[in-house]
């Protein structure tokens, strides 16, 4: 129906946005969204609801993003909330096969680091202290 490229720009504004999906029941929407406020996320969000299930979260940057997608799941009053992957192809009838993976190159010199950026992979560098920081390249 649409060009490639006219979905492309139109999923551009989506492309640090998650699916939250409720397993059994979810709360109200306002309850969720002052869950998100108390995770002191560094940009902007907004929360919107897809259907009883599922709510679309829309994050301003890919630091809040990876940051809650890394989770995996939370509890928001007692209900849980799984977190998927929203791509242009996404059907809340379908569960999504996307997942986040951590892989640990021990001693990667620093060099190497750039090979990350031709794969389109963040790289996050754990130093001693298990703060976690973000390699920009």
């Amino acid at each position: 129906m649409f060009e490639d490229e006219a979905v492309s720009l139109l999923a551009a504004p989506f492309c640090f946005t998650l699916v939250g999906k409720f397993v059994l029941r979810r709360p109200n929407l306002d309850i969720i969204r002052k869950f998100f406020y108390s995770l002191k996320l560094s940009g902007s969000f907004n929360v919107g609801l897809l259907d009883p299930r599922h709510i679309a979260i829309k994050m301003s940057n890919d630091l809040d993003y990876s940051r809650i997608f890394a989770r995996r799941s939370y509890y928001i009053q007692g209900c849980q909330m799984r977190l998927l992957k929203w791509s242009p192809d996404f059907d809340v009838r379908e569960e999504s096969p996307i997942a986040p993976v951590w892989i640990a190159f021990p001693n990667l010199r620093l060099h190497f680091s750039i090979l990350t950026y031709f794969l389109g992979w963040h790289l996050y560098l754990v130093d001693l202290f298990k703060r976690t920081k973000l390699l920009l390249l």
